[in-house]
């Protein structure tokens, strides 16, 4: 693929979903023909400044400044792949009100301005009840409180090139989390030279789909499992915008900065208007060995036992945790112990093939 034919998203949903390894490059030309025809798309309005007037900007603008969310269909990873493996995108776009461009274009920035856009994700029903009406009135005053102060008390230093109270994967603070669920940013920073780039400055300041957008992923799956939808119908992402001055400002027109907020959510879930028929998982690899295998059940003179693994999983998208658990079957004579009735490497086998079974059912 060529360097100039690619996208970068963000795979999953992952707690560190911002690191360089949670990233894939797509092919830009398919990923724009995803959005062309998204499953949803919706634009809502946010307050927000005039940037081409000086700091601290006179006009306050109540409503023009723009976020936009669309969701795809199932996007293959790639075709060639014999998995066929598939994920659903969901893109964040940014504009700005008409008043603030000529012919079409972002008129330029005052060079005093500095704009920090921090980007969380939550999954929590709450939020996306809140998200689903374009509000973020599911956030309690002080969760609001608490995170304006974070990014805003700190402005300027942090980084000598980087004006932004919190840094990329910070956490959202603790105020907010029984409400939002825990979440780490992402920070996407706007000044009068990267609006003025002809790559980077449609990024804020148009509605389409651009080719370095921001866009994250619902991970692997199959061609149209539900579940890749859900994951990315039931997201509400919350982007709050800090309108801050740069470091070369004059320091008496100095204040401290501004936070404005936006929550969406792609809206109901998704419901497959007609029956698909939804693949198997792959079969189980076969043992063409000639060793004999241990049965799932040894039956004894009392009884039959059997050995089963439960499996116990977090809320986390990427915490999973097994542990080996014991049954019995209770006769007429009472319960009867593994530990006592069987050999316990017969045991270690069957918990070993159990799992095995299990690990490849999941493929």
């Amino acid at each position: 693929m060529s360097a100039t034919n690619f996208t970068p998203i963000y795979l999953d949903n992952t707690e560190f979903f911002m690191n360089s390894s949670n990233v894939v490059n797509l092919s830009w030309p398919k990923v724009s023909e995803a959005f062309a025809k998204p499953l949803t798309s919706h634009v809502i309005s946010f307050p927000g400044y005039d940037w081409t007037e000086p700091y601290p900007g006179k006009t306050f603008i109540e409503e023009g400044h723009t976020m936009g969310l669309m969701i795809s269909d199932d996007f293959f990873m790639d075709e060639a792949a014999r998995n066929k493996s598939t994920t659903v995108l969901t893109g964040l776009t940014f504009n700005i009100p008409k008043s603030m461009k000529s012919n079409g274009k972002a008129l330029p920035m005052h060079a005093s301005w500095y704009i920090c856009r921090h980007i969380f994700i939550s999954t929590n029903p709450a939020m996306k009840k809140s998200g689903d009406k374009n509000t973020c009135d599911a956030l309690p005053l002080e969760c609001k409180n608490d995170l304006a102060t974070a990014l805003t008390n700190d402005w300027g230093y942090k980084n000598e090139d980087f004006m932004c109270s919190q840094r990329i994967a910070d956490p959202i603070p603790q105020s907010c989390v029984n409400t939002f669920g825990f979440s780490r940013q992402d920070i996407l920073t706007i000044n009068s030279t990267t609006l003025a780039d002809p790559v980077l400055g449609p990024l804020q300041a148009n509605s389409n789909p651009q080719q370095y957008g921001w866009r994250i992923g619902t991970g692997y799956h199959h061609h149209l499992d539900p579940v890749a939808r859900e994951l990315a119908y039931n997201r509400t992402y919350l982007v709050a915008t800090v309108w801050g001055f740069s470091r070369g400002t004059d320091p008496t027109t100095k204040r401290i900065p501004r936070v404005t907020w936006a929550c969406m959510s792609g809206g109901d879930l998704w419901k497959d208007p007609v029956l698909h028929h939804y693949p198997d998982p792959p079969p189980h690899l076969h043992d063409n060995s000639t060793s004999t295998k241990t049965p799932l059940s040894a039956t004894t003179s009392s009884g039959t036992v059997s050995s089963a693994t439960t499996f116990s999983e977090t809320t986390s998208s990427t915490t999973r945790s097994s542990e080996p658990a014991s049954s019995t079957t209770s006769t007429s004579g009472g319960s009867i112990s593994i530990s006592t009735k069987l050999d316990m490497q017969i045991i270690h086998v069957l918990i070993a093939m159990l799992m095995t079974g299990f690990v490849f059912g999941q493929l």
